[in-house]
């Protein structure tokens, strides 16, 4: 197998009843043929393809048809391989701009992280301020909520923050989990 084979042997693609699933490698999907799980109306798809195509017009696949698994019940025949492909055709290369224009990467923890940054710079910054009023005053009470928000106020901002950016990271993790069950 070529190296070019082998970046594609684990990137096929298939479209049931115009849902795609995926990615799958080229022993998946032959199991899948060979059980007689994938009908002979799937398409399939994989990068240097030029278009869907039924998987019976796909050399690589056809093989799987003849040796079915044990138990298995044998698969008609496909479909003509002039076919409409289904929408999305081919499935998009992912890039960090389309990721982003596509609202599948996050902007705002982001976001978050700037502004942790800059209320650490108003805390550190009301927090000297405050000093310095409180050695001019001499005031026990100003001292002690200087030096509060001088110390506890970064850390206040930080737990803020990081709170913030765990509920993004609960959202990704939900999509993850979604993406691998198709």
């Amino acid at each position: 197998m070529s190296h070019g084979e082998i970046g594609q042997a684990s990137e096929w693609r298939i479209a049931l009843k115009g849902e795609q699933r995926g990615p799958y490698t080229l022993d998946q999907v032959r199991g899948m043929i060979a059980e007689g799980r994938l009908p002979s109306d799937a398409l399939v798809w994989r990068p240097g393809m030029a278009n869907w195509m039924p998987w019976a017009g796909v050399p690589e696949l056809v093989a799987a048809r003849h040796e079915p698994a044990l138990g298995a019940t044998p698969v008609p025949p496909a479909a003509p391989v002039g076919r409409t492909p289904p929408p999305g055709n081919p499935p998009p290369e992912s890039t960090p701009l389309a990721d982003f224009l596509a609202f599948r990467v996050m902007l705002t923890p982001v976001l978050i992280k700037i502004l942790f940054w800059l209320g650490v710079i108003v805390c550190v910054l009301a927090g000297v301020a405050n000093l310095v009023f409180a050695l001019r005053v001499n005031s026990i009470t100003e001292l002690f909520s200087s030096l509060v928000l001088l110390f506890g106020g970064p850390i206040f901002v930080r737990i803020w923050c990081e709170m913030m950016i765990l509920w993004f990271r609960i959202h990704e993790t939900l999509q993850q989990i979604k993406d691998q069950r198709k």
